[in-house]
């Protein structure tokens, strides 16, 4: 008979080599990244195109029915600056979209900002991609006829990569944002669901 599984699970990995350093070195940079001049992240660094899956973002996602502005998020590719082929960045824009990198040159703050990111985006790449290999043991010794090393190689060779850098801008007060006295059950992301690898 087959059973059901009704568990939820949580992997963590720690003891990473260079992941500390790596994250210590990129995650400020979000800061001066969110602080640019607004018309220059939505004019050079935001990409529609791509369901804004490329760049910056802010204000595209909804909190209910409202924009959310309370954060900033740059999604970029670690891997590669050009992710498939021409056709395949033609006919599915949001999984294949093209990295739009910050100016460094023009803006200092951000210096380092590209290395940073994808030194950080591959280590986290790597760490799965070694991930994958336990995932395929797991499946194989409960799954008949799972094609053992099937996930390790999808993820080893996949330029569907995608990291995210995210920057929270202070809240408002919050008798600001509703109107009354009363706090907001959720002012910072909604509840949703994410999906990622």
């Amino acid at each position: 008979g087959s059973s059901t599984v009704h568990n939820l699970g949580l992997i963590a990995i720690r003891g990473v080599p260079g992941f500390v350093d790596a994250k210590r070195r990129f995650l400020p940079l979000a800061h001066g990244l969110a602080h640019l001049d607004p018309e220059y992240l939505e004019e050079s660094l935001t990409d529609e195109r791509s369901f804004y899956n490329a760049g910056w973002s802010r204000g595209k996602e909804k909190l209910g029915d409202e924009p959310d502005f309370s954060k900033g998020s740059y999604y970029f590719n670690p891997i590669t600056d050009r992710p498939g082929s021409d056709k395949e960045r033609e006919t599915y824009p949001a999984s294949f979209p093209c990295n739009i990198w910050p100016d460094e040159a023009a803006n200092r703050q951000l210096n380092g900002f590209r290395e940073s990111a994808r030194e950080l985006g591959r280590i986290m790449h790597d760490a799965v991609t070694l991930l994958a290999r336990h995932i395929d043991s797991m499946a194989k010794s409960k799954v008949s006829g799972y094609s053992d090393g099937s996930l390790f190689e999808a993820m080893k060779t996949t330029e569907k990569t995608k990291g995210r850098l995210l920057y929270y801008y202070p809240l408002e007060d919050d008798s600001e944002v509703t109107g009354s006295a009363a706090p907001k059950e959720d002012s910072w992301i909604g509840w949703h669901n994410d999906s990622g690898f």
